[in-house]
């Protein structure tokens, strides 16, 4: 999939910290050049998950939370997230449609 960060239904993910569920991925912009892409759902309870920028970390309404590599930071993350490699090529967005494992 690609995203086109100019399109306005994109734009709030312009600045770092930003984050969008786009489907069934959650994308968050940790920096001006780096996006992480995980599942939008909680290994745990399947709850939607959110990007927090002031820990670098995604986390569901349980209280579930990853890191930006999916990895599982508590009990309840363990299973960690499916991630998705990002590539950015000028304003265009690359979130390629092959997963990682998610960390067990």
């Amino acid at each position: 999939m690609h995203i086109d960060l100019t399109l306005p239904e994109f734009r709030s993910l312009s600045e770092p910290g930003s984050w969008k569920t786009i489907g069934a991925v959650t994308v968050a912009r940790i920096s001006d050049e780096e996006f992480a892409a995980v599942s939008s759902r909680c290994s745990h309870n399947g709850k939607q998950i959110v990007y927090n920028p002031d820990t670098y970390q995604f986390e569901c309404v349980s209280k579930a939370r990853f890191d930006i590599q999916g990895n599982g930071l508590n009990k309840r993350g363990k299973k960690g997230l499916t991630t998705y490699q990002c590539d950015l090529e000028g304003n265009i967005l690359w979130i390629h449609s092959w997963q990682s494992q998610s960390v067990q």
